[in-house]
């Protein structure tokens, strides 16, 4: 759902798509854009959970952008994630 710029990140998809949501994903409405359709593997309750997971991840990353960590917060994950960086290296 979160992309590297090879697909399409999910989280910032457009409203039109967000109505049309079930027809890409079950029905192919974007198959000559390279979505394919997952109407045998995806039941229509499957896709609608997928649809509200997308959204649900897309309202927490409107909220952090709003609400950014502090400073302090910031700082703390920077060196936990460096010592933790610095443990694989050894590791690895």
């Amino acid at each position: 759902m979160v992309s590297n710029d090879a697909v399409p990140d999910l989280r910032f998809i457009h409203l039109a798509v967000h109505a049309s949501f079930i027809d890409i994903v079950r029905r192919g409405a974007l198959a000559t854009n390279g979505m394919p359709c997952f109407n045998k593997v995806m039941d229509v309750q499957n896709a609608e959970a997928v649809h509200d997971y997308i959204l649900d991840e897309a309202n927490k990353e409107m909220e952090r952008r709003q609400n950014p960590d502090s400073d302090w917060w910031k700082d703390i994950k920077v060196k936990v994630y460096s010592g933790i960086g610095k443990l694989l290296h050894k590791v690895m």
